[in-house]
Protein backbone atom coordinates (compact mmCIF):
# COMPACT_ATOMS: atom_id res chain seq x y z
CA UNK A 1 0.00 0.00 0.00
CA UNK A 2 1.77 3.79 -0.91
CA UNK A 3 2.20 5.73 1.91
CA UNK A 4 -0.25 7.91 0.68
CA UNK A 5 -2.99 5.43 1.78
CA UNK A 6 -5.08 5.55 4.71
CA UNK A 7 -4.35 2.32 7.75
CA UNK A 8 -6.57 -0.56 6.80
CA UNK A 9 -6.50 -3.27 9.43
CA UNK A 10 -6.60 -6.69 7.85
CA UNK A 11 -4.83 -10.42 7.85
CA UNK A 12 -1.50 -11.29 7.30
CA UNK A 13 -2.54 -13.77 4.70
CA UNK A 14 -4.65 -11.50 2.87
CA UNK A 15 -2.42 -8.71 1.36
CA UNK A 16 0.50 -10.25 -0.64
CA UNK A 17 4.04 -9.63 -0.05
CA UNK A 18 7.71 -11.06 -0.16
CA UNK A 19 10.92 -10.87 1.45
CA UNK A 20 12.23 -8.46 -1.41
CA UNK A 21 8.84 -5.98 -0.87
CA UNK A 22 7.96 -7.16 -4.54
CA UNK A 23 4.70 -9.15 -4.07
CA UNK A 24 4.69 -12.65 -5.50
CA UNK A 25 3.17 -13.92 -8.81
CA UNK A 26 0.32 -16.41 -7.06
CA UNK A 27 -0.65 -17.51 -3.73
CA UNK A 28 1.54 -21.01 -4.28
CA UNK A 29 -1.59 -23.09 -4.98
CA UNK A 30 -2.69 -22.01 -8.21
CA UNK A 31 -4.36 -19.01 -7.29
CA UNK A 32 -3.28 -15.05 -9.19
CA UNK A 33 -2.96 -12.16 -7.01
CA UNK A 34 -5.56 -9.81 -7.38
CA UNK A 35 -6.29 -6.10 -7.08
CA UNK A 36 -8.70 -4.83 -4.72
CA UNK A 37 -9.92 -1.04 -5.75
CA UNK A 38 -12.14 0.12 -3.30
CA UNK A 39 -12.30 3.34 -0.93
CA UNK A 40 -13.90 2.79 1.79
CA UNK A 41 -12.15 0.58 4.99
CA UNK A 42 -15.06 -1.44 6.17
CA UNK A 43 -16.27 -2.57 2.04
CA UNK A 44 -12.27 -3.25 2.07
CA UNK A 45 -12.07 -5.18 4.75
CA UNK A 46 -15.03 -7.31 4.10
CA UNK A 47 -13.82 -7.78 0.31
CA UNK A 48 -10.58 -8.93 1.60
CA UNK A 49 -12.00 -11.48 3.93
CA UNK A 50 -14.02 -12.95 1.98
CA UNK A 51 -10.75 -13.47 -0.69
CA UNK A 52 -8.87 -14.67 2.18
CA UNK A 53 -12.07 -17.52 2.77
CA UNK A 54 -11.39 -18.65 -0.73
CA UNK A 55 -7.80 -18.91 -1.15
CA UNK A 56 -6.94 -15.67 -2.71
CA UNK A 57 -4.54 -12.74 -2.01
CA UNK A 58 -4.76 -9.19 -3.09
CA UNK A 59 -3.49 -5.69 -3.47
CA UNK A 60 -5.27 -2.62 -1.82
CA UNK A 61 -5.40 0.65 -3.63
CA UNK A 62 -8.37 3.06 -2.30
CA UNK A 63 -9.01 5.30 -5.37
CA UNK A 64 -8.65 4.60 -9.30
CA UNK A 65 -5.24 6.64 -9.45
CA UNK A 66 -3.14 4.29 -7.07
CA UNK A 67 -4.76 1.35 -8.87
CA UNK A 68 -3.47 2.24 -12.44
CA UNK A 69 0.01 2.87 -10.48
CA UNK A 70 -0.07 -0.61 -8.79
CA UNK A 71 -0.96 -2.00 -12.15
CA UNK A 72 1.20 -0.91 -14.19
CA UNK A 73 4.29 -1.83 -11.74
CA UNK A 74 2.79 -5.86 -11.92
CA UNK A 75 0.81 -7.91 -13.51
CA UNK A 76 -2.88 -8.73 -11.95
CA UNK A 77 -4.90 -10.85 -13.96
CA UNK A 78 -7.83 -10.06 -11.59
CA UNK A 79 -9.27 -6.26 -10.58
CA UNK A 80 -11.95 -5.62 -8.30
CA UNK A 81 -12.75 -2.57 -8.98
CA UNK A 82 -15.01 0.15 -6.96
CA UNK A 83 -16.63 2.10 -9.36
CA UNK A 84 -17.51 5.56 -7.22
CA UNK A 85 -14.47 6.98 -5.78
CA UNK A 86 -12.71 9.96 -4.91
CA UNK A 87 -9.68 10.87 -7.04
CA UNK A 88 -10.17 8.64 -10.15
CA UNK A 89 -13.65 6.32 -10.14
CA UNK A 90 -14.06 2.59 -11.12
CA UNK A 91 -14.47 3.79 -14.62
CA UNK A 92 -11.60 6.40 -15.60
CA UNK A 93 -9.34 3.75 -14.07
CA UNK A 94 -10.61 0.83 -16.62
CA UNK A 95 -10.24 2.84 -19.10
CA UNK A 96 -6.56 3.46 -18.11
CA UNK A 97 -6.04 0.41 -17.77
CA UNK A 98 -7.10 -0.86 -21.19
CA UNK A 99 -5.12 2.22 -22.44
CA UNK A 100 -2.03 0.68 -20.79
CA UNK A 101 -2.48 -3.27 -21.97
CA UNK A 102 -3.04 -1.39 -25.58
CA UNK A 103 0.29 0.87 -25.58
CA UNK A 104 3.12 -0.08 -27.62
CA UNK A 105 5.33 -2.69 -25.80
CA UNK A 106 3.04 -3.95 -23.08
CA UNK A 107 3.35 -8.10 -23.16
CA UNK A 108 1.25 -8.96 -20.36
CA UNK A 109 -2.23 -10.78 -20.79
CA UNK A 110 -5.34 -8.77 -20.51
CA UNK A 111 -6.94 -8.69 -17.40
CA UNK A 112 -10.07 -9.50 -15.80
CA UNK A 113 -11.79 -6.69 -14.43
CA UNK A 114 -14.96 -6.71 -11.98
CA UNK A 115 -17.02 -3.96 -10.70
CA UNK A 116 -18.33 -3.41 -7.43
CA UNK A 117 -21.71 -1.37 -7.53
CA UNK A 118 -24.44 -0.80 -5.45
CA UNK A 119 -26.37 0.52 -8.43
CA UNK A 120 -28.73 -1.86 -10.22
CA UNK A 121 -30.58 0.84 -12.22
CA UNK A 122 -30.91 0.27 -16.17
CA UNK A 123 -27.71 1.06 -17.92
CA UNK A 124 -25.27 0.52 -15.21
CA UNK A 125 -24.18 -2.89 -16.11
CA UNK A 126 -23.92 -1.47 -20.28
CA UNK A 127 -21.60 1.45 -18.30
CA UNK A 128 -19.15 -0.75 -16.72
CA UNK A 129 -18.74 -2.81 -20.14
CA UNK A 130 -17.91 0.64 -22.27
CA UNK A 131 -15.50 1.49 -19.53
CA UNK A 132 -13.85 -1.62 -20.30
CA UNK A 133 -14.76 -3.99 -17.12
CA UNK A 134 -15.60 -7.45 -18.30
CA UNK A 135 -18.32 -8.41 -15.32
CA UNK A 136 -19.69 -7.08 -12.23
CA UNK A 137 -21.26 -8.13 -9.03
CA UNK A 138 -23.22 -6.43 -6.73
CA UNK A 139 -23.09 -4.63 -3.45
CA UNK A 140 -22.93 -5.82 -0.75
CA UNK A 141 -20.59 -8.52 -1.44
CA UNK A 142 -21.22 -11.67 -1.14
CA UNK A 143 -18.66 -15.11 -1.29
CA UNK A 144 -20.89 -17.40 -4.02
CA UNK A 145 -21.17 -14.39 -6.36
CA UNK A 146 -17.34 -12.87 -5.87
CA UNK A 147 -16.40 -16.88 -6.41
CA UNK A 148 -18.38 -17.16 -9.39
CA UNK A 149 -17.16 -13.95 -11.39
CA UNK A 150 -13.70 -15.12 -10.37
CA UNK A 151 -14.09 -18.55 -11.82
CA UNK A 152 -12.26 -17.79 -14.64
CA UNK A 153 -9.16 -16.85 -13.08
CA UNK A 154 -8.98 -20.50 -11.11
CA UNK A 155 -7.07 -23.26 -12.09
CA UNK A 156 -9.52 -26.24 -13.97
CA UNK A 157 -8.38 -28.57 -10.61
CA UNK A 158 -8.30 -25.99 -7.67
CA UNK A 159 -10.99 -26.40 -4.98
CA UNK A 160 -11.92 -23.82 -2.75
CA UNK A 161 -12.19 -24.49 0.95
CA UNK A 162 -15.65 -25.25 1.80
CA UNK A 163 -16.95 -24.14 4.50
CA UNK A 164 -20.16 -23.35 5.90
CA UNK A 165 -20.97 -19.59 4.74
CA UNK A 166 -22.90 -17.03 5.73
CA UNK A 167 -25.90 -17.93 3.86
CA UNK A 168 -25.99 -21.02 4.29
CA UNK A 169 -25.81 -20.43 8.25
CA UNK A 170 -28.68 -18.11 7.48
CA UNK A 171 -30.63 -21.21 5.57
CA UNK A 172 -30.09 -23.16 8.64
CA UNK A 173 -30.77 -20.59 11.18
CA UNK A 174 -33.98 -19.66 9.28
CA UNK A 175 -35.40 -23.64 9.03
CA UNK A 176 -34.57 -24.62 12.24
CA UNK A 177 -36.49 -21.83 13.56
CA UNK A 178 -39.19 -22.46 11.56
CA UNK A 179 -39.01 -25.99 12.85
CA UNK A 180 -38.67 -25.04 16.47
CA UNK A 181 -42.44 -23.15 15.09
CA UNK A 182 -43.88 -24.86 12.89
CA UNK A 183 -42.74 -28.57 13.92
CA UNK A 184 -40.04 -30.49 11.79
CA UNK A 185 -42.49 -32.70 9.80
CA UNK A 186 -44.75 -29.20 8.60
CA UNK A 187 -41.66 -27.34 7.61
CA UNK A 188 -40.34 -30.43 5.55
CA UNK A 189 -43.54 -30.37 3.96
CA UNK A 190 -43.57 -26.91 3.00
CA UNK A 191 -39.50 -26.80 2.18
CA UNK A 192 -40.37 -30.04 -0.30
CA UNK A 193 -43.23 -28.23 -1.80
CA UNK A 194 -41.11 -24.45 -2.35
CA UNK A 195 -38.55 -26.90 -4.16
CA UNK A 196 -40.64 -28.77 -5.93
CA UNK A 197 -42.16 -25.40 -7.40
CA UNK A 198 -39.14 -22.92 -7.66
CA UNK A 199 -38.41 -24.44 -11.54
CA UNK A 200 -41.72 -23.52 -12.39
CA UNK A 201 -41.55 -20.16 -10.58
CA UNK A 202 -37.94 -19.22 -11.98
CA UNK A 203 -38.78 -20.01 -15.51
CA UNK A 204 -41.67 -17.86 -15.74
CA UNK A 205 -39.65 -15.14 -14.66
CA UNK A 206 -37.18 -15.64 -17.68
CA UNK A 207 -39.99 -15.95 -19.50
CA UNK A 208 -41.80 -12.62 -18.64
CA UNK A 209 -37.87 -10.86 -18.59
CA UNK A 210 -38.20 -11.98 -22.26
CA UNK A 211 -41.66 -10.55 -23.16
CA UNK A 212 -43.03 -7.18 -23.59
CA UNK A 213 -42.85 -3.94 -21.61
CA UNK A 214 -47.27 -4.77 -21.26
CA UNK A 215 -45.57 -8.02 -19.24
CA UNK A 216 -43.15 -5.66 -16.70
CA UNK A 217 -46.17 -5.40 -14.11
CA UNK A 218 -46.54 -9.20 -14.61
CA UNK A 219 -43.22 -9.95 -13.76
CA UNK A 220 -42.74 -7.75 -10.75
CA UNK A 221 -45.83 -9.45 -9.02
CA UNK A 222 -44.13 -12.50 -9.78
CA UNK A 223 -40.69 -11.44 -8.28
CA UNK A 224 -42.45 -10.01 -5.35
CA UNK A 225 -44.05 -13.69 -4.59
CA UNK A 226 -40.75 -15.45 -5.07
CA UNK A 227 -38.92 -13.36 -2.67
CA UNK A 228 -41.04 -13.56 0.21
CA UNK A 229 -41.04 -17.20 -0.42
CA UNK A 230 -36.98 -17.48 -0.20
CA UNK A 231 -37.06 -15.07 3.03
CA UNK A 232 -38.72 -17.61 4.81
CA UNK A 233 -36.00 -19.91 4.30
CA UNK A 234 -33.35 -17.30 5.36
CA UNK A 235 -31.95 -17.41 1.20
CA UNK A 236 -30.57 -13.53 1.62
CA UNK A 237 -28.79 -13.16 -1.76
CA UNK A 238 -32.23 -14.63 -3.62
CA UNK A 239 -34.23 -12.57 -1.89
CA UNK A 240 -32.12 -9.72 -2.86
CA UNK A 241 -31.52 -10.76 -6.68
CA UNK A 242 -35.77 -10.91 -6.47
CA UNK A 243 -35.67 -7.57 -4.67
CA UNK A 244 -33.78 -6.11 -7.49
CA UNK A 245 -35.60 -7.47 -10.21
CA UNK A 246 -39.00 -6.14 -8.21
CA UNK A 247 -37.44 -2.98 -8.77
CA UNK A 248 -36.55 -2.81 -11.82
CA UNK A 249 -39.63 -3.96 -13.01
CA UNK A 250 -41.87 -1.59 -11.48
CA UNK A 251 -39.34 0.90 -12.78
CA UNK A 252 -39.63 -0.80 -16.57
CA UNK A 253 -36.34 -0.74 -16.59
CA UNK A 254 -35.46 -3.96 -18.65
CA UNK A 255 -31.34 -4.60 -19.97
CA UNK A 256 -30.66 -5.26 -16.52
CA UNK A 257 -33.46 -7.69 -15.87
CA UNK A 258 -31.96 -11.29 -17.73
CA UNK A 259 -28.40 -10.50 -15.69
CA UNK A 260 -30.31 -10.72 -12.29
CA UNK A 261 -32.23 -13.82 -13.77
CA UNK A 262 -28.75 -15.36 -14.63
CA UNK A 263 -27.27 -14.54 -11.00
CA UNK A 264 -30.75 -16.13 -9.83
CA UNK A 265 -30.74 -19.69 -11.73
CA UNK A 266 -26.59 -19.52 -10.48
CA UNK A 267 -26.96 -18.85 -6.72
CA UNK A 268 -30.13 -22.19 -7.48
CA UNK A 269 -27.90 -24.82 -8.59
CA UNK A 270 -25.75 -23.35 -5.57
CA UNK A 271 -28.16 -23.79 -2.64
CA UNK A 272 -30.28 -26.66 -4.51
CA UNK A 273 -28.02 -29.07 -2.63
CA UNK A 274 -27.83 -27.10 0.56
CA UNK A 275 -31.88 -27.21 1.03
CA UNK A 276 -31.69 -30.75 0.31
CA UNK A 277 -29.79 -32.11 3.18
CA UNK A 278 -31.67 -29.77 5.43
CA UNK A 279 -34.62 -30.95 3.76
CA UNK A 280 -33.14 -34.99 5.25
CA UNK A 281 -32.55 -33.60 8.31
CA UNK A 282 -35.98 -32.48 8.80
CA UNK A 283 -37.43 -35.62 7.43
CA UNK A 284 -35.29 -37.55 9.79
CA UNK A 285 -35.99 -36.27 12.82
Amino acid sequence: MSSGSPALSMPPATVASSSNGYPPDGDGNGLPVLLLVEDNAINARVSLLILAKSGFLADHATNGAEAVEKFRERHYPGVLMDCHMPVMDGYAASRAIRALEGSPGWDRPRCRIIAMTANVMSGERQRCLDAGMDDYVPKPVKQAELMNALSSLMPVNHTQPAPRNEEDDNLHAAVRQLADELGEESVAELLQEWMADFPNAFSGISRLTEGTDQQQPELRRAAHSLKGSSSLFGLKLMETLLNQLEHLAAQGDRPEQPDLVRRLEEEWARVKPVLEKELEALQAS
